[in-house]
């Protein structure tokens, strides 16, 4: 997926890290609005901390060492329609033709990785129009945060 948002790798200005991050960022954001559970799947053992810094955090894997995350990726899709008796809907965001052969064999819908990039921009571009046009915001911390009470005016 960072390879199919040229622009997630170039803002990062080339760390890894920084671009697993922000695309867990935009992905807790697509989580967040579309009522989905999401999973980011990335090669590696993790080296360091990992989360999004949004209100919903992504679930994040990482591959073990000596399988990449494509092998990840085909288990989880085997194992989520082995355990589950009911059609659940599955979708895997992907551009490589091997996870797309099983997974519609498995009857999991596949989207590209680049059509799911626009997918999240739109989404971004979306929420941006909607936030403008909000005539207030009010933030978490102005909700918990009690008002100060004037006292009453004298009569």
């Amino acid at each position: 997926m960072l390879y199919a948002w040229p622009v997630l790798l170039r803002d990062a200005s080339g760390d890894l890290q920084t671009a697993r991050e922000r695309l867990a960022d935009r992905l807790a954001e697509y989580e967040a609005t579309r009522g989905v559970h999401a999973i980011l799947i990335f090669d590696g053992n993790r080296k360091q901390p990992l989360g999004p810094q949004s209100a919903s955090a992504v679930e994040t894997r990482f591959s073990s060492q000596g399988l990449s995350a494509d092998h990840l990726i085909e288990r989880l899709i085997v194992e989520v329609r082995e355990a589950t008796d009911e059609y659940l809907s599955i979708t895997v965001a992907t551009s490589d033709r091997l996870i797309h052969a099983l997974a519609m064999r498995e009857h999991v819908a596949v989207t590209g990785s680049r059509d799911f990039v626009r997918e999240l921009e739109n989404l971004r571009a979306e929420t941006n129009r909607y936030s403008t046009q909000t005539p207030f915001r009010v933030t978490f911390t102005e909700v918990a945060r009690p008002a100060a009470r004037k006292p009453p005016k004298p009569h």
